[in-house]
């Protein structure tokens, strides 16, 4: 609702237990990690990515956001016992 985008690649497609645009909660299991690549195989790893509503002045464009930070919040937000 508020623009931001979290993506989930290399998730083994039979695993799923989310569609897109499904809204989850934290603890959720939305699936497993694979190595699926298309038609090609590639190591088992996680890409996420975080993509942000921005107004360029040109429009509305959904930007890539460096996840790094994001994922530091909620880690200590994860230590520290807060529920959001």
């Amino acid at each position: 609702d508020d623009g931001v985008r979290y993506t989930y690649l290399h998730l083994d497609k039979p695993s799923l237990m989310v569609a897109a645009g499904d809204h989850v909660t934290r603890g959720q299991v939305i699936g497993m990690v694979s190595n699926e690549f298309g038609d090609t195989a590639t190591t088992i790893h996680l890409h996420f990515e975080i993509r942000m509503a921005v107004d360029t002045g040109s429009g509305i464009e959904n930007t890539n956001v460096p996840p790094y930070l994001a994922l530091v919040d909620s880690y200590q937000r994860l230590l520290e016992g807060e529920d959001s």
